[in-house]
């Protein structure tokens, strides 16, 4: 188990950028966050003409007039049909490839990394080669959305997974579910 490399997965909105937070204030060497929807943020802050950190506070806003542009999407619709555009040309695995090439290429500069938003089979059969531990995150919020980066990853059994974070605690008790992986781990 490549305890440099850890993955989290879990549907939208139940608190994987705060599991990989949490994470650093307890392990005893920093990680750097990573997502495989870096490059699909960038290219719709690009397109957009705003900042992708902007972009991720009003991700359920729409995209009424932000610099001229105008469209009944919410900036979390425009990235899933971003990221479909870019896999309908360049292949399902292309985000993938993208992730486990940087991974590599960054590998000295940040030799420690959470990848916080694995969503797709393709996305974890490519993770899967590194080893990492991977985490499933769950919260029940009655998530009813189908789209394939909610539901690709259902039939994954809990059991591929080394550990699974229940985030319908406090705070309190979900920084208890943390501290006691790390110290698991003893990272």
């Amino acid at each position: 188990m490549n305890k440099k490399l850890i993955v989290l997965s879990g549907k939208k909105r139940v608190g994987k950028d705060t599991v990989a937070n949490l994470f650093n204030d307890y392990t005893q060497r920093k990680y750097e966050l990573r997502a495989f929807a870096e490059p699909v943020k960038e290219i719709v802050s690009q397109v957009v003409g705003t900042n992708s950190y902007r972009l991720e506070l009003f991700k359920e806003s729409r995209l009424v007039d932000v610099n001229g542009i105008e469209s009944n999407l919410t900036i979390r619709e425009l990235y899933r049909k971003t990221a479909d555009f870019y896999k309908e040309l360049l292949g399902e695995d292309i985000f993938a490839k993208l992730m486990f090439r940087r991974l590599a290429y960054e590998n000295y500069e940040f030799p420690r990394v959470i990848v916080t938003d694995m969503r797709f089979k393709v996305e974890y059969e490519q993770m899967k080669l590194l080893d990492p531990i991977f985490i499933r995150v769950k919260c029940r919020m009655g998530n009813m959305d189908t789209h394939p980066s909610e539901i690709d990853l259902d039939d994954v059994p809990d059991s591929d997974f080394h550990f699974i974070i229940d985030n319908t605690c406090t705070r309190t008790q979900l920084k208890e579910q943390i501290q006691a992986i790390v110290k698991k781990l003893r990272i």
